[in-house]
């Protein structure tokens, strides 16, 4: 992890995933829509915007 404690990596993503209970729906999800999910995610220029896109997608997938 990196100084301001920003999600670096997928299998950070897919902790809070799984955390939220939504890892099994997001491996059901073919691998291109999972690479649409998680690349945006990691692009995010902040911790704030990021958890927002994570929350999104646990919204969408709940």
């Amino acid at each position: 992890m990196n100084s301001d404690n920003k999600l670096s990596s997928k299998d950070q993503v897919l902790n809070c995933f799984d955390d939220a209970g939504m890892l099994k729906r997001f491996k059901a999800l073919p691998n291109d829509e999972q690479k649409e999910i998680i690349t945006p995610i990691l692009s995010q220029p902040n911790e704030s915007r990021l958890e927002q896109k994570i929350m999104d997608v646990v919204k969408r997938l709940s």
